[in-house]
């Protein structure tokens, strides 16, 4: 009978150990989750950091002859409407990339650049763009209505 006694000691201290293994081990789990979504959102605030700075690096990683050569042939409408010239669609994404860097994003973007040019644009100016626009426009539904 005392061996059967020792047993069940031994048992029951054997079942503690286990007991206190499981308990470390949840903790042990708990902290490697708070750690892992720690690091997840570091490598998400790195990311966000990396895209500012390839924005940034855009705006002052231009080359000099490049740059002098902007600075000497300004935009203008024939410049825009000009389909075999690949200036506008290089300009164009020049000044996407600048307006979003400095209005903090696509849309912010847009409400600036609309206000830079309807504060600025003399009243001609603007009602030839609007006027092209709604010709654009017209003429495309004109387009969609001849395919249907």
């Amino acid at each position: 009978m005392a061996s059967s006694s020792k047993e069940r000691c031994k048992i029951t201290k054997a079942e503690e150990k286990v007991a206190v293994a499981e308990c470390d081990l949840q903790k042990y789990i708990q902290e490697k989750e708070v750690a892992a979504q720690k690091v997840t959102e570091q490598q998400q605030k790195l990311r966000n950091m990396t895209q500012q700075y390839g924005r940034l690096k855009i705006l002052f990683d231009r080359k000099d002859q490049s740059q002098t050569r902007r600075w000497n042939t300004s935009t203008t409408q024939e410049t825009i409407t000009n389909n075999k010239s690949g200036v506008r669609y290089r300009r164009r994404g020049k000044t996407k990339d600048a307006l979003e860097f400095i209005h903090g994003g696509e849309e912010g973007a847009l409400f600036g650049a609309w206000d830079f040019v309807s504060s600025n644009a003399p009243k001609a100016m603007m009602e030839d763009m609007i006027g092209n626009y709604r010709l654009g426009r017209y003429l495309e539904g004109i387009v969609r209505l001849l395919k249907n």
